[in-house]
């Protein structure tokens, strides 16, 4: 429920409602580009959330842009300037990436431009992407992020989502590097307006 929840949080920050158990300041223009849903679905889903976005959240469905291209930034460029976002959410990260995930030389391409997006337009930017796939003993914490572990390194904040179970999803924060204390897991039931409500008295330490 990765863009579930990326959507969840462009209708909280423009609107002030809680996110993950957070408070938001409310009134923040969001710009949600999503790569991978088809645009009638996306009204589908902003449906069955029960949720008509608000005129601070603009919904950009692409099926290919690559930000590490000159043709993509450029693309992306002209868009944010014409809106000017406070935040962008890109969704997901494998398709506005041409260069190859695994590979932290190309990865470091794709983040310099975010670095760039976000130095010129002064503004926030999510990514949404997977984990590895396969099964693995160890815990791999952050590193767990498909790509290279540059993204890790580099990133303000990971949170990594868990499903437990059909009804419930766990939320891990693996980096949070401006808190001022660590945050444990929490634990959210998802209610049949597929939205997400936290179990305070189910939190997992």
């Amino acid at each position: 429920m990765k863009s579930m929840m990326a959507m969840r949080f462009a209708l909280a920050v423009s609107e002030g409602s809680d996110w993950l158990g957070f408070e938001t300041s409310g009134n923040k223009t969001v710009m949600y580009l999503q790569l991978e849903i088809p645009p009638n679905l996306l009204q589908r889903r902003f449906q069955a959330m029960n949720a008509i976005p608000s005129d601070k959240v603009y919904i950009w469905t692409e099926p290919n842009i690559s930000i590490d291209t000159d043709e993509g930034m450029a693309q992306v460029e002209d868009v944010i300037g014409a809106y000017q976002p406070d935040i962008l959410i890109l969704d997901p990260i494998y398709k506005v990436m041409s260069g190859n995930l695994v590979e932290n030389s190309q990865v470091k391409i794709f983040i310099d431009r975010i670095d760039k997006l976000m130095n010129d337009f002064a503004l926030s930017i999510m990514l949404v992407s997977h984990t590895r796939k396969g099964a693995y003993e160890e815990a791999w914490g952050s590193d767990d992020l498909i790509g290279g572990v540059f993204f890790s390194a580099w990133a303000d904040s990971v949170i990594k989502l868990e499903r437990v179970d059909h009804k419930q999803i766990r939320a891990h924060f693996e980096v949070i590097r401006h808190a001022e204390e660590e945050i444990p897991p929490r634990l959210f039931s998802v209610t049949d307006d597929i939205d997400f409500e936290w179990n305070t008295r189910d939190i997992v330490i």
